[in-house]
């Protein structure tokens, strides 16, 4: 049997054989000619992850019923949330120059594979458009054709070429902040998004430990290169990983098991511009939990370091309280 779909495609994997089952049989329905299989190692502290992993790596041994050239890199040792992908996407773009990246929580709709296939061909020679995502978080995104551009990157389930890929850093150690508070000043609606992603970096260049993130990196990368990415007018995927297994996404909330939608017949933007405003009101939705989070922390660490300012906030909590109370 033939295969259908050209372009390649990673899928990045870890330890959780039902999600990997679900986008692995997505995958399978469009048949792609080259598949590349990542998983990073079981962790050492936790006893379950050893046969987790080989759970996983079991749904792969099973023979294809199409032509298909399949490559896998099982890792032994685990690498973490952050140079883990790191490390999966570096080796699908020793092999390849563009292709279709999934992580095993992101369900995609079927017109996902074409539609990345799509605009991977048609902005092969765009140096500056950098990411093709499939994500959106808005359900009547006011977008008039089928995609827009944007300075914000959205992973998960994504394209992207090996141009854009080069020099990728998840330590950022190359990157001056005063160079790149220059390069973002223009590329921003309002200051609230410059200085988010310049707390940002120097936040990662701080940070000795092991990083359990790439995705801030990808973003920051994108910024440093002027890069664009794209994101579509309606969701085509559902992160079915807001569970109990997952590392990151416990939490329900509007970003898990979203409604996915179709996207042909595509409708191109004329003209390769960002509308800056739109961007920001995306910025404001999608990192408004993270930025109240950083300020409760920031508040109870104050309080906890001044025991001044921790009493002045009880008396005056008591005092609302009691005011309350007589109304």
């Amino acid at each position: 049997m033939n295969s259908i779909l050209q372009i390649p495609v990673l899928l990045l994997t870890f330890n959780r054989p039902i999600h990997t089952q679900r986008v692995w049989d997505e995958i399978k329905k469009q048949r792609p000619k080259y598949v590349f299989v990542f998983q990073d190692g079981a962790r050492e502290i936790n006893l379950s992850d050893v046969e987790k992993c080989k759970a996983v790596r079991q749904i792969f041994e099973k023979p294809l019923e199409w032509d298909c050239i399949f490559k896998t890199l099982y890792l032994d040792e685990n690498m973490g949330c952050g140079k883990g992908p790191v490390t999966g996407i570096s080796w699908f773009f020793e092999n390849v120059d563009m292709g279709i990246i999934l992580e095993d929580d992101c369900l995609p709709h079927s017109d996902f594979f074409k539609y990345c296939d799509d605009l991977l061909n048609r902005y092969t020679n765009y140096k500056n458009v950098m990411a093709i995502g499939a994500t959106t978080y808005h359900d009547n995104y006011l977008c008039n054709d089928s995609y827009l551009f944007s300075k914000y990157f959205t992973g998960g389930a994504w394209a992207t070429w090996k141009r854009a890929w080069n020099k990728f850093s998840l330590d950022l150690e190359s990157v001056d902040v005063k160079f790149f508070k220059n390069i973002i000043n223009e590329q921003f609606y309002s200051s609230a998004e410059i200085n988010w992603w310049l707390s940002k970096v120097k936040e990662i260049k701080a940070d000795t430990k092991k990083k359990d993130y790439w995705d801030y990196q990808m973003q920051i990368h994108l910024l440093l290169n002027n890069g664009l990415a794209i994101r579509p007018q309606k969701n085509m995927i559902s992160n079915i990983g807001f569970d109990a297994e997952a590392t990151h996404t416990r939490e329900e909330d509007n970003k898990g098991q979203r409604q996915v939608y179709p996207c042909f017949p595509l409708s191109h933007p004329k003209q390769i511009i960002v509308n800056k405003k739109k961007d920001y009101l995306y910025m404001t939705k999608s990192y408004k939990k993270r930025i109240d989070r950083r300020i409760i922390s920031w508040l109870y660490d104050a309080m906890k370091n001044n025991e001044g300012l921790l009493n002045k906030l009880l008396i005056f909590y008591k005092q609302k309280k009691n005011a309350w109370k007589k109304n």
